[in-house]
């Protein structure tokens, strides 16, 4: 049986639901609850690898990232020029530093991770299976709002060329959430998790998930 593309939302306050496994852009998915039933249907706005969240609900800056029915984070807010608006079908990821306006711009704003290109070369690089989101290493540390320049990231050579092109050069490409250490590795997000914020553990989820995922194998008529 061919694996069930399907969002799953685990507490009815969530604003955010896991792909159960790789989506592609353009998709359209259903979204389902604990019960296997299809309480909604959204077209996806990115790729979304296994396990990340996506957005089922318009997210501001400020708002909270709701997932097992309490706040596991929040949309970053008074960073630099950006003033995020996470759309319906967009990746939720946590992140330490988030794209600058002109970034977003070159990329696309209807997405919150600039294009399944770095997905695929960030796979490719070094022959390893890379996070999707780790798109270079810092040349100097930064502070929480530090201005990021793209003349300050070390980039994988395939990377760097298709996330950075002649144009953006001496741009600005995003900003800091966090402390960032020298040769820090980048990971592009929309996200941050204050430590006040609960958050299961990973094997937890993953459990969680794969264990769904069995259920609705059985039960593939709830989401037709």
């Amino acid at each position: 049986m061919k694996p069930i593309k399907c969002l799953y939302q685990i507490h009815s306050d969530d604003n955010v639901a896991t792909a159960l496994g790789d989506l592609d852009e353009g998709d359209v998915v259903p979204v389902c609850d604990s019960e296997g039933m299809k309480k909604a249907e959204l077209t996806l706005l990115s790729h979304v690898p296994r396990f990340f969240k996506v957005a089922i609900l318009p997210l501001k800056a400020g708002e909270d990232v709701v997932k097992w029915g309490c706040p596991i984070g929040q949309i970053p807010k008074g960073i630099g020029d950006v003033e995020l608006e996470i759309r319906v079908g967009s990746v939720v990821h946590v992140g330490n530093f988030v794209a600058s306006a002109e970034f977003i711009a070159h990329w696309g704003d209807a997405i919150t991770m600039p294009s399944s290109v770095i997905i695929s070369a960030a796979r490719a690089s070094a022959g390893r299976k890379a996070r999707p989101v780790e798109v270079g290493k810092t040349q100097r540390s930064f502070k929480p709002k530090d201005r990021i320049f793209a003349g300050e990231i070390l980039f994988d050579a395939d990377i760097g060329e298709r996330l950075v092109p002649p144009g953006l050069q001496g741009a600005v490409i995003g900003y800091a959430l966090e402390t960032i250490k020298n040769k820090g590795v980048l990971h592009l997000g929309a996200m941050i998790a204050p430590r006040r914020y609960a958050y299961p553990g990973r094997k937890q989820e993953v459990d969680l998930v794969k264990g769904f995922y069995h259920f609705l194998k059985g039960r593939v008529h709830a989401i037709s």
